[in-house]
């Protein structure tokens, strides 16, 4: 079994001939933990202009404040790339959890980039249908754009207050 990205207080375990997400029982028999559909994750923040040095990166959030999301097969996609996370992966009620868009190895990297000059995300559930989207343009240089608030329909720019895998909130000076 591949693992991947993980939730704490939480347990991995065979139900039938399968693997997925459990209730801890040591000792006793394996109780399935309740999952929230996929159709509770979007896309949060993006940073499609990185410093140099640093990755680009996609932020998940789950919408669903009971229960947490399987990942794994889901399917990420932009206008240059497609990526499915193979592993066994969950991401937490009122969870957030960066992906890095680097073309690198590992639960939380992806295996394309971000296009700089503006682009669309795409997610998909396992079986290839369309949960969420969305279209960003040209970005700025180590700013990153998301929903605020987290999950909602309004996107913003975060200059100054650029956030993954925690809540975005923008700086206000009096």
């Amino acid at each position: 079994v591949a693992f991947g990205l993980q939730l704490p207080d939480s347990s991995v375990g065979r139900i039938g001939s399968a693997w997925q997400l459990n209730q801890p029982t040591p000792n006793a028999a394996n109780v399935p933990a309740a999952l929230a559909s996929a159709t509770h994750l979007a896309f949060n923040e993006w940073l499609a202009n990185a410093t140099p040095g640093l990755p680009d990166w996609i932020e998940l959030y789950n919408r669903s404040t009971t229960a947490p999301v399987a990942l794994q097969g889901s399917y990420l996609a932009t206008t240059n790339g497609l990526h499915q996370l193979a592993a066994l992966s969950f991401l937490a009620p009122g969870g957030f959890l960066q992906l890095f868009a680097d073309e690198a190895v590992g639960p939380d990297h992806l295996n394309f980039k971000l296009a700089a000059g503006g682009g669309t995300l795409i997610l998909y559930d396992a079986l290839a249908n369309e949960i969420t989207r969305v279209s960003y343009g040209a970005q700025v240089e180590g700013v990153s754009q998301g929903r605020l608030p987290d999950g909602a329909t309004n996107v913003v720019s975060f200059s100054g207050s650029v956030s993954p895998g925690a809540p975005n909130y923008t700086n206000s000076y009096a």
